[in-house]
């Protein structure tokens, strides 16, 4: 099939799905993926004083999903082919809308950029990547790109322009764009996770060095540094993120349970915090300054409150009760 006619079938694919919208009330720090209950549920509540809300009953049930570090909506995969549909977050409701890609199989691989903006799909088949901006009011195809560096990504970033993907598997990491694939490091020990600060500048977390580098301009000759490393009680990082703002880059430690906070705008020494529970991910909730670290579980969801209004604190929110149902 031409390149014309894969963008065609591709920009036909973008068509609504469905139209459910169902009320969510009351305070909440935002929307997590229960894989249990093949849905999403709101963290209902403040943060101190939270707990999860009921499931959401979208009609179908959910494969997975990711949802936007703007919490205004979701990317989920849904039926026996995994389409990819967006979940529209509203004040005050939630809606199933759209179906993204059309008929194309089943990306291997998601990911949202910091704001949100944007997403990159990344198919196996093709060694390809397709990205999609303008989200959540009006999302469309903005780029194609070829992935041949780098063999089935196991971490992936997109920035929020769009024009700039971060991918990595094993020692190597390559930011590509349309017009090419830029080698960025080929020396890691184990890419564990990537993800961008803003612009074009990235993180890059080592698993096996116990490393984390900066990458300032990855659409360009790209300048990689060394950011953090064991002196400064980095331990098997799993997750990486960013602040909003971009001054602070956050660090979740598998091995020692704890999130490590650098300053990237002043370079003071960093701060380190220990959450006692095995560490997953650094998921953005509400405001920006608010960390999902693990996944939903029977086990208590913990929260990383990193606000610059008050000490940074870790949170735990309780389990849904079982059989009773939580106000929202």
């Amino acid at each position: 099939m031409s390149a014309r006619k894969v963008w065609l079938s591709l920009l036909i694919g973008v068509g609504v799905a469905a139209s459910q919208t169902h009320a969510i009330r009351g305070p909440r720090l935002g929307l997590v993926f229960d894989p249990s209950a093949g849905t999403l549920r709101p963290i209902v509540g403040i943060a101190g004083s939270s707990t999860m809300g009921d499931p959401l009953p979208l009609g179908e049930p959910l494969e997975s999903a990711i949802v936007s570090p703007s919490q205004d909506y979701a990317l989920a995969m849904v039926g026996k082919d995994s389409e990819v549909r967006l979940v529209r977050v509203g004040p005050s409701n939630l809606t199933l809308v759209k179906v993204l890609l059309g008929p194309s199989p089943a990306p291997d691989r998601m990911a949202i950029s910091p704001s949100g903006a944007s997403a990159a799909f990344y198919y196996h088949n093709s060694s390809a990547i397709t990205v999609m901006t303008g989200f959540p009011v009006g999302p469309h195809i903005s780029a194609r790109m070829a992935l041949t560096r780098v063999s089935s990504p196991t971490a992936l970033a997109v920035s929020d322009d769009g024009k700039v993907v971060l991918a990595g598997a094993g020692n190597a990491v390559v930011a590509v764009t349309e017009a090419a694939e830029i080698p960025v490091t080929a020396t890691l020990g184990s890419v564990a996770s990537l993800a961008f600060i803003t612009g074009h500048d990235g993180l890059i977390a080592d698993g096996v060095k116990n490393e984390v580098y900066l990458l300032r301009g990855a659409a360009g000759a790209g300048i990689l540094s060394l950011l953090a490393g064991a002196g400064q009680q980095i331990a098997g990082p799993v997750s990486v993120a960013a602040s909003s703002d971009g001054r602070k880059a956050f660090v979740a430690n598998g091995t020692s349970g704890a999130v490590v906070i650098l300053d990237l705008a002043s370079g003071a020494p960093p701060a380190v915090i220990s959450c006692h529970c095995q560490l997953t991910g650094l998921d953005r909730l509400a405001d920006g300054s608010l960390f999902r670290l693990n996944e939903v579980s029977e086990r208590p969801l913990w929260l990383l409150d990193a606000s610059p209004t008050r000490a940074v604190r870790v949170m735990f929110v309780p389990p849904a009760p079982p059989g009773r149902s939580v106000r929202q």
